[in-house]
Order: C-alpha cells, then sequence, then structure tokens
C-alpha cells in the first residue's frame, strides 16, 4: 500500500513532465512545504482516528506494553531512582527536625519573656519564701485584684493620748475610722444645730428690745446687712490743685484725666461666718406691743427735756478746757522765766 500510494503520487509529476510548457502563461508558484510538516500532519491524523475506533482490547495491549517496557527500565536507573528518593526522604526528615527544633527553641524563649519574677506575699508565705515565676498577664492580674479590693479591711497605725497623758499606737481598720467620723459628725451637726436654736432665741430677743426702744424701722435698719456706699457722703472737690500752674493758653482742666480707683479685692465676710446667721429665723415672730398713748404736752415736755440733756455735760467739758489751757499758759511762763535765768 505504501508502494502503490508513493507510485500514485509521483506518476501526475511524470506526465506533467512530458508536456509542453505554455509560453504565454507565467509559471505558477508552488507553496513549499517541510516534511516535517506532513509527518506531523500524519501522525496528529493517525492518533485521532485511532482515537475514535480504539477498542478495550488494544487499551489493554497497550498497557501491557507499556508495563514491559517499565520492567525493561535498567537496573541502574532503578537504583539511582530509589537513592534519590531515599535522599530526598532523608533531606525532608533533617528540615523537619531542624524545623521543629527552631519552634522549640522560639517557643521557650517567648516562654521565658513572658514569665517574670516576683516576690511572694511575706505576710501570707513568710519572709523566707522563695520569689514566684509568674506569667506577665498573671502578674497584671494580681495587680488589678490588689487594686480592686475594698479599702475597708486596711489597716493602719495611729497615736492617741490616754486619760493619763501617755501617747499609745493604736491599730485600726478604715472602716472602723469612717463610722468614728460618722458618729462624730452626726454629733457635731447636731450641736452646731442646737446653737443655731439658741443663737435665734437671742436675736429675737435682741429684736424685741431694739424694737421696744427704738421702733421696728430703726431695729431694721440697725441690724442690716446690706452695704453702704461710704464715699457717697464726700463728694468730689470741684477746685483744681494750687501747687501747679497751667501753661500758657492751656485751660487747667483740660489736660486733667479722670483717677482710676484702685481697691483691693478680699475675702467676703459674710462668707466667714455660717449660711444660717443669713437666713430667716425660725423663731415665731412675736407681737410687739403697742406704743404708749402720749398727749400733746407731754410730748412737747419730752423734747425739751432731750434738747437740753447735754448741755450741762458741754458747759462742764468747756470749762475744763479753759482750766487745761491757763495752766498750759501757766507753765510755758515758768520754763520760759527758768531759760532766761540760766
Amino acid at each position: 500500500m505504501d508502494g502503490q500510494s508513493v507510485i500514485s503520487a509521483t506518476q501526475p509529476c511524470n506526465r506533467n513532465a512530458f508536456k509542453t510548457p505554455n509560453l504565454t502563461k507565467p509559471p505558477k508558484t508552488t507553496a513549499t512545504v517541510s516534511a516535517a510538516a506532513v509527518f506531523k500532519r500524519q501522525k496528529v491524523e493517525l492518533a485521532q482516528t485511532g482515537s475514535r475506533f480504539r477498542s478495550p482490547q488494544k487499551s489493554a495491549a497497550e498497557r501491557w506494553s507499556k508495563r514491559r517496557q517499565v520492567e525493561k527500565v535498567h537496573p541502574l536507573a532503578l537504583s539511582f531512582q530509589e537513592t534519590s528518593k531515599e535522599y530526598r526522604r532523608h533531606l525532608y526528615s533533617i528540615a523537619v527536625t531542624k524545623i521543629n527544633k527552631d519552634v522549640d527553641a522560639l517557643l521557650n524563649k517567648l516562654d521565658e519573656s513572658n514569665v517574670q519574677t516576683t516576690c511572694s506575699d511575706a505576710a501570707s508565705s513568710g519572709s523566707e519564701a522563695s520569689p514566684l515565676r509568674l506569667t506577665v498577664a498573671f502578674k497584671y492580674q494580681r495587680l488589678v485584684e490588689k487594686l480592686c479590693s475594698p479599702l475597708s479591711g486596711c489597716h493602719y497605725g495611729l497615736q492617741r493620748t490616754t486619760a493619763t497623758g501617755e501617747r499609745e499606737r493604736v491599730q485600726a481598720t478604715l472602716h472602723d475610722r469612717l463610722q468614728a467620723f460618722e458618729k462624730h459628725m452626726e454629733a457635731e451637726t447636731h450641736e452646731i444645730k442646737e446653737l443655731q436654736r439658741q443663737w435665734e432665741g437671742v436675736v429675737a430677743e435682741m429684736f424685741q428690745l431694739g424694737v421696744t426702744c427704738l421702733g421696728e424701722r430703726g431695729m431694721a435698719a440697725l441690724l442690716s446687712t446690706a452695704e453702704t456706699d461710704t464715699n457717697a457722703s464726700w463728694p468730689a472737690s470741684k477746685a483744681g490743685s494750687t501747687l501747679f500752674l497751667a501753661e500758657h493758653g492751656s485751660p487747667a482742666q483740660k489736660g486733667r484725666r479722670k483717677r482710676k480707683r484702685v481697691s483691693f479685692v478680699g475675702p467676703d465676710l459674710m462668707s466667714l461666718f455660717p449660711a444660717f446667721l443669713m437666713e430667716a429665723t425660725e423663731v415665731p415672730k412675736p407681737s410687739t406691743p403697742a406704743a404708749l398713748h402720749l398727749s400733746h404736752e407731754e410730748v412737747q415736755r419730752l423734747e425739751v427735756e432731750m434738747v437740753g440733756l447735754g448741755k450741762q455735760h458741754v458747759a462742764d467739758l468747756q470749762r475744763l478746757e479753759k482750766e487745761d489751757q491757763k495752766w498750759w499758759m501757766r507753765k510755758q511762763s515758768q520754763l520760759a522765766h527758768t531759760f532766761t535765768q540760766d
């Protein structure tokens, strides 16, 4: 079949060789095809046709032929493959062992850096106890527990003076001291309330006496805590200073400026006293007695007596002042006479 196909393929070429060439037409260009491409195409076509019509018996035969080819491998090749596999396994085991050792070393190093040495509690384990090795997390957890523990059980020492005058040191808890402080505050508050009640009673008596003597308005003005401007009663003088003369052509009041008043703010005196002193009294306001009804003649006689109350005292003071001046003049004359004799 192959020889016939080759001959049949070459026969048309031989026939064409004996034909006379047509000189009127240009020669046809033939495409050049390589032999390797032809053989590769034939192999691909044969493989495609063989895969379409392949039977299970042929596939089994092919597997048997492949197995025989494997069995026909040279012993040196087999030993080389086995040696290479063994060497690969050996390298793998060495690498795994080294990696495991490195991992263990790093874990131990990390564990050692995480563990810290702390002093044990002397109260619980004694003064000769060995130091504890704790992790950082557990160490800070212990610190947090100590900080979050209630302060009522904390002990501290304090000194107190006994009835005999001796000082002694006493251990007490914070809870006991706070309870004692609360009791002391209750006693002090009760005492302050009692003093407040007494003070209000005294103020009420003073107010009643003042209303009886000065009247309700006068007593209210006397006990009033409203601040009054002390500078208001002293009007500013408009007269200019006579020590300095104004320049020629400029009025005296032109260059003067308003003086700034500087005052030093000190602590408010009212803030130094308790707040209840400025509050309204809780004592009910007593009923003031009605004013006595006096006749017009009695009122005039009382006014005359009030006008003449201080006249005699003023006359006595003036007489004493004149006597003092006379005595001083005599003393000066005696001193002058003594100096002239010397």
